[in-house]
């Protein structure tokens, strides 16, 4: 059996996906037992508060004129050895190397060199790699060295895809193991109810309308202008509307796009969509296989000159092009199980082996 440990997870609390992974997993690990603590720059946005075994802990970063950026790196690492210590956190889990990581190598070199020898310890930390870490350095090399230190000196590392893992060791010569632990998602409560949608859908488009979900933190790398010019071809072929769904950077010019490919009024915020389109030039291994196409009953349109191609149907039952891991709801559910247990089933579902155990 598994021992309760207490966890201090980081990530960036806004609706990108490296977040939502992050808050899930923390709900999913409190709901087995383990205590749970959050150490953000504000409360992730899946959290309603109601949740047992987990606690919230803001990072105040300081604003002083002298400081043209406020230090939140450091603010960072200031709290997250202040909680380990005052509820004696076991591990800390980061979600992107840059700055998470280096804020918990920070913080524990503070727990292990204070003056008082006795309260001295030895704080591990998990980073979990995104497809960002990749990004940035590609964006700026100066960002490499930081990144391959922070890797280095994490007590585990984990990837949310083979071609991530893979991009990493090419990208910082790591020789130390990535264990890939794909995004996950509960396909007990994300599955497309056929009464809900049928009530629903009218809402966004009508019966003959084909409509085309994105969903994304809309940066750059999403590629959502690119959305917009492939639906504004498809909605000239036949009846469809586009469902954007998030916010970012590039939300303005998508929105600008639209008005001048003249689809602008074929655009809403949410819905309950009959395929997703999905052009991103990272991550899309992790995203798409978060999806069980047979449960969730999505169709996915992905970028074919890119790796996540691989993760496409291929028109077998269930695959999706390579190996895929079984959804947890169809494994049969153990007495101790939580997800066997009526009043938790809405919890979200671990596709992958809990890295608690570590």
């Amino acid at each position: 059996m598994t021992p309760k440990r207490k966890i201090g997870i980081t990530c960036y609390p806004t609706y990108g996906g490296s977040g939502v992974v992050a808050t899930e997993l923390g709900i999913e690990l409190a709901a087995r037992g383990h205590e749970v603590h959050f150490i953000t720059s504000s409360a992730p946005f899946r959290l309603n508060g109601r949740e047992a075994n987990i606690h919230f802990h803001e990072v105040d970063v300081f604003r002083y004129p002298l400081f043209e950026h406020p230090p939140y790196d450091l603010a960072l690492a200031t709290r997250m050895a202040e909680v380990a210590e005052f509820y004696s956190l076991d591990l800390l889990h980061v979600h992107y190397a840059i700055p998470h990581s280096l804020s918990a190598l920070l913080a524990r070199q503070m727990l292990e060199t204070q003056q008082d020898a006795a309260r001295r310890r030895y704080l591990p930390f998990i980073t979990t790699l995104h497809g960002t870490d990749i990004t940035l350095v590609g964006l700026d090399r100066s960002y490499l060295p930081i990144t391959q230190f922070g890797i280095e000196q994490s007590d585990g590392v984990t990837a949310i895809s083979n071609y991530l893992r893979e991009r990493t060791r090419e990208a910082f010569n790591i020789q130390g193991e990535i264990e890939v632990i794909r995004n996950f998602v509960n396909c007990d409560v994300y599955v497309r109810v056929p009464t809900k949608v049928a009530a629903m859908r009218p809402r966004y488009a009508s019966g003959e309308e084909k409509l085309l979900v994105h969903l994304s933190n809309f940066r750059p790398v999403k590629r959502i202008l690119d959305v917009v010019e492939v639906f504004a071809r498809v909605a000239k072929a036949l009846p469809a509307r586009l469902m954007m769904i998030g916010d970012g950077p590039d939300r303005s010019a998508a929105e600008h796009l639209a008005v001048r490919l003249g689809v602008a009024d074929r655009s809403d915020a949410d819905a309950i969509g009959d395929g997703v389109v999905w052009p991103g030039r990272a991550g899309g291994d992790g995203l798409l296989r978060a999806f069980d196409r047979d449960r969730c009953r999505w169709r996915f349109r992905a970028d074919r000159r890119r790796p996540q191609r691989a993760t496409l149907p291929t028109g077998r039952r269930g695959g999706y092009g390579q190996r895929r891991h079984r959804p947890a709801a169809r494994r049969r559910p153990s007495p101790n199980d939580v997800r066997s247990r009526p009043q938790e089933r809405q919890r979200p579902i671990l596709l992958q082996p809990d890295y608690s155990a570590v």
